[in-house]
């Protein structure tokens, strides 16, 4: 069955997957529009009082706690859930996004379709199977929550406190290391859209720079080319990897192993874990 938007009025994908109308319902939500159709009980339910209790002097039968006891009534009603305040993202903006405004998102979501179309007349990428076993546990318990971190190389430098984020849709090398690597002031190419925090909060770009990324299994390597957004920013790691480069690596996560893996270009499937120490 061909997927069909109602909010676009196109095929390609389905009302529920699209981004660009769960963007608009967030804005419409953010601005109260659908306030009228939030159900408020700021009242307790009333009982009805007219009849005499079963302890009454009316009743010479022995006092029975009944369902229509109002003390027992309260504890079957349900609680009413109080409305939601509000919504944390995940970091969005940058290029995979299409950009900052509605139209440009629109844009590369038709450029998306054409893709998608393209894509379903040929055969689909295909990769191995990919497990995780137990002896993939390098935690110190396997029920552990820490972020995974890890170390990349780039620049021929060594770099530790990498953070996996898999909800970023940008790639971010934060200014404070940028400056460690004594690149030229031209490696740097000017990029002034701001990306949206996880609370919607703005923040602003330097730039954005490319570098070749490597990613060690022992003495087996991986070297993807990376677009990385710069940005200044309050933070204990070096590097944020997302979902873009992510993808490029092809890596499949574990979160309880705390573990990464993906092919070599020679088809091995090699495995990086966590740094424990760094996290």
């Amino acid at each position: 069955m061909t997927k069909y938007c109602r909010y676009h009025q196109n095929n390609g994908h389905t009302t529920e997957e699209c981004k660009a109308f769960q963007d608009k319902i967030e804005e419409l939500v953010r601005a109260s529009h659908f306030r009228r159709f939030i159900r408020r009980d700021d009242h307790p339910p009333r009982y009805d009082h007219r009849r005499p209790p079963r302890d009454s002097p009316h009743d010479k039968r022995p006092s029975q706690p009944t369902s229509r006891d109002p003390q027992l009534a309260r504890t079957d009603i349900a609680p009413t859930n109080p409305p939601l305040c509000g919504t944390i993202n995940t970091i969005y903006g940058g290029f995979t996004s299409g950009g900052s405004t509605s139209s440009a998102r629109k844009k590369h979501l038709c450029h998306l379709q054409s893709i998608n179309h393209i894509t379903h007349s040929h055969h689909r990428h295909r990769m191995p199977l990919i497990t995780f076993r137990n002896d993939d546990f390098h935690g110190l318990y396997h029920q552990q929550v820490d972020p995974m971190v890890i170390t990349v190389e780039l620049e021929n430098y060594v770099v530790k406190k990498v953070l996996i984020d898999q909800g970023s849709l940008v790639d971010i090398l934060y200014w404070a290391t940028y400056q460690k690597f004594q690149l030229p002031t031209t490696a740097m190419v000017p990029y002034d859209e701001p990306i949206d925090g996880f609370s919607r909060e703005k923040v602003s770009t330097h730039g954005y720079i490319d570098l070749h990324t490597v990613f060690c299994d022992g003495a087996h390597t991986k070297t993807i080319p990376i677009r990385f957004l710069v940005i200044d920013a309050p933070t204990s790691y070096n590097v944020l990897l997302g979902r873009p480069s992510l993808n490029t690596l092809e890596a499949v996560i574990s979160a309880p192993h705390l573990a990464m893996k993906f092919l070599s270009l020679s088809g091995d499937i090699l495995t990086i874990h966590d740094d424990h120490q760094l996290a």
